[in-house]
């Protein structure tokens, strides 16, 4: 999910971390790591997510392993670098052995043709939209996956032919092309080919229909294929089925019941979001109603959504050989009284079992490395759960509103308590934290209204038998005037002394290694702070709007600053920042009107939107290290009169000096021609000098 202070320009990513697989490279992960040059994926990634690598200005060349099976049109955004392969109308990405694996997009949308490489498995999003003029391609076999909006607004499609190997097409992929011809079944509108024209579920032939018999051969129900179809009363969905795309049966609120064929086929369909058991109560296998569900043996993983909103479920048998079970499996499974996980397991998905209000406990075996997110959110009957020591990762909200839970020991293999994992578990009266744990989400302990605290002189902590002070929830009210801390605190949460305004001075020992969100946010009356030698970020809002801070120093060894950190902290004037910080967050010291100088560190490598709003800051000089500098990074800072560049500036966003009104010398190490070459409209500015 991100690069940290990485600094190297050839990344090679790892197939695990910490045990786990590495699978996805994560939203923004390495957006605007202007560095990096080359990238190397391993055989275990899948998906590449929104913005992964937008902005990476200077990579060219980035190896695919043949198992990716999705790539977001925007991973790549920005990459002016990137080197492509060319094959016919298309551009290309791949590896050494296979160089035109993903078909990324059309070299232009004026091609009236494109024959695709034989080696090709995945069409990107948006690869062909607006080609007005191409009108009949060919998928060759092997293509397994067709992107959304792939083929979007090519007016003048007639056909095209889906090969036997899809299993998977995003949502709006052939949306306004109107000439396309379909093939006719039943009640239903196909793509395909001579072979099998079938195998592509398109849309029902109108919302009217009451019945739909789907062909034994699909492989795929389409995104919204049966939106709407309020009269539609039952469904068989054959045992060929492997993809169900976005709201495919979306307000079919007349259904009664779904008609399967093979429940390890069934468990093994790839459900883009809600499932046709949202709409019933019955799910019958070959003409039996599914009370107590048997999982076969041989099954491995249950897929997402597979049984969600299932009401009807009793009990469930799951054989050893499943090893994954997917997200919002079992969600919403409101009649489950009876699961047990059996030792093969390594996965719970996110939400697998959320709000399966009667399950009253459960035993997770030692094989479970993993539990996503929520996995067990809204088991409100749930009062009793024992974590084994082989769990490493616990995700977001994993027990959040567990009203019956009263008490929970985390395994010492956890190292991070993820945000609101015990939000609103009312009754939860005691939790043992291992001294593992180096740190704290958001919200981890919300309306938690039944724990019992150690205190502390004026602060409330949570820990263990051998520490009990080792996390500082919070302070005992917000009226406090002062508060020593533990000599044994690891950690303070975040919002702990959030709006003590009449809290004066703090002294964080060197025992503490994270101070979280919001941590002193607002205290008003906070005049100075001695921070602990042994923590590594300052994170986000953590002393916004402290409006009578004067002076910080940052240790060494911090190396970011959070959004917001200082913001607001109107009194300000001096900040002493380690060459330790490689990265500053937007709106880091916005409104800080007292600070009239600040020195950048030389590891930055990008000042970020909105970052030094001071209005008093009379000078500034830009490090070698910086190669951008953001959208109003500098805006109106009404007193500064000069700037210093030492070296590697490559651009200036748009506004990166507005309400700068007194700005008049620039002091640049390159030359003038460089200069002129960055992206700057800085209205006013004249050189004073070129270095």
């Amino acid at each position: 999910t991100g690069i940290g202070t990485c600094t190297d320009i050839d990344i090679v990513i790892p197939d695990s971390y910490d045990g786990l697989p590495v699978t996805h490279i994560g939203d923004s992960a390495f957006y605007k790591c202007t560095d990096i040059v080359s990238v190397t994926l391993p055989d275990s990634i899948t998906n590449i997510d929104k913005y992964a690598f937008s902005y990476c200005i200077r990579l060219t060349k980035i190896n695919f392993s043949d198992n990716v099976r999705y790539i977001d049109d925007s991973a790549f955004y920005s990459c002016g670098s990137l080197l492509y392969n060319e094959f016919d109308n298309a551009y290309y990405l791949g590896n050494d052995h296979t160089p035109y694996l993903i078909l990324i997009k059309a070299k232009s949308t004026d091609i009236t043709h494109c024959t695709i490489s034989e080696d090709t498995e995945i069409i990107c999003n948006k690869a062909f939209k607006g080609c007005k003029d191409l009108s009949i391609i060919t998928l060759p076999d092997g293509v397994t996956h067709i992107g959304e909006e792939a083929f979007y607004g090519c007016e003048r499609l007639i056909k095209i032919d889906i090969p036997d190997s899809i299993t998977s097409i995003g949502m709006g992929a052939f949306t306004e092309c109107h000439l396309l011809e379909y093939y006719e079944y039943d009640n239903a509108y196909y793509l395909g080919n001579d072979d099998n024209p079938y195998i592509v579920l398109t849309d029902a032939k109108n919302t009217g229909i009451t019945s739909c018999e789907i062909f034994e051969g699909t492989k795929i129900i389409y995104a919204w294929a049966f939106n709407e179809c309020t009269e539609l009363t039952n469904i068989t969905i054959p045992e060929s089925v492997l993809y169900v795309g976005y709201c495919a049966f979306f307000w079919c609120k007349s259904l009664t019941s779904v008609n399967i064929q093979d429940i390890a086929k069934w468990c093994a369909i790839q459900f883009v979001d809600e499932t046709p058991l949202d709409y019933v109560d019955t799910l019958y296998l070959n003409g039996n109603l599914i009370t107590n569900l048997v999982i076969p043996q041989g099954v491995t993983s249950i897929s997402k959504s597979a049984f969600c909103c299932y009401q009807n479920i009793t009990d469930i048998t799951i054989p050893d050989s499943v090893t994954t079970i997917g997200c919002y499996a079992f969600g919403g499974c409101t009649g489950l009284t009876n699961v047990e996980i059996p030792d093969g397991v390594t996965i719970i998905g996110s939400g697998a079992f959320v709000s399966c209000t009667g399950l009253t406990s459960i035993t997770i075996p030692d094989s479970v490395t993993h539990i996503g997110y929520q996995t067990f959110s809204g088991c409100e009957n749930l009062d009793e759960i024992i974590i084994p020591n082989s769990v490493k990762y616990i995700g977001f909200g994993a027990f959040s509103d567990c009203t019956s839970l009263t008490e929970i020991a985390i395994p010492d293999s956890i190292t991070y308590i993820d945000g609101h994992m015990f939000e609103g578990c009312t009754n939860l009266s005691r939790i043992t934290i291992p001294n593992s744990v180096i740190s704290i989400g958001v919200g981890a302990f919300d309306e938690c209204t039944s724990l019992k605290y150690n205190e502390y002189d004026n602060a409330y902590y949570i820990g263990n038998d051998d520490n009990p002070y080792m996390i500082l929830v919070k302070a005992k009210n917000t009226d406090i005037t002062s508060c020593e801390i533990s000599e044994d605190t690891k950690l303070i949460c975040d919002r702990a002394f959030m709006k003590c305004s009449s809290l004066t001075n703090i002294v964080v020992p060197d025992s503490v290694i994270e101070i979280d969100k919001f941590a002193f946010y607002e205290c008003k009356g906070l005049k100075s702070i001695i921070l602990s030698n042994n923590i590594t970020s300052i994170d986000d809002n953590t002393f916004c709007s402290c409006s009578s801070l004067t002076d910080i120093i940052i240790p060494d060894g911090v190396t970011s600053i959070g959004e917001c950190a200082f913001s607001a902290c109107l009194n300000l004037a001096s900040v002493s920042i380690p060459n330790s910080v490689t990265d500053i967050g937007e709106e880091a010291f916005e409104y800080c009107y007292s600070l009239t100088k600040i020195t950048l560190p030389d590891g930055i490598s990008y000042i970020n939107n909105n970052t030094f709003t001071c209005s008093g800051l009379t000078s500034i000089t830009i490090p070698k290290s910086v190669t951008g500098i953001g959208n109003q990074a500098f805006s109106c800072c009404e007193s500064l009169e000069s700037i210093t560049v030492l070296g590697n500036l490559k651009s200036i966003d748009y506004f990166a000096f507005e309400g700068c009104g007194r700005l008049r010398d620039v002091y640049y190490s390159g030359s003038e021609e460089e200069w002129v070459a960055m992206s700057a409209e800085w209205g006013n500015i004249t050189f004073g000098a070129i270095i």
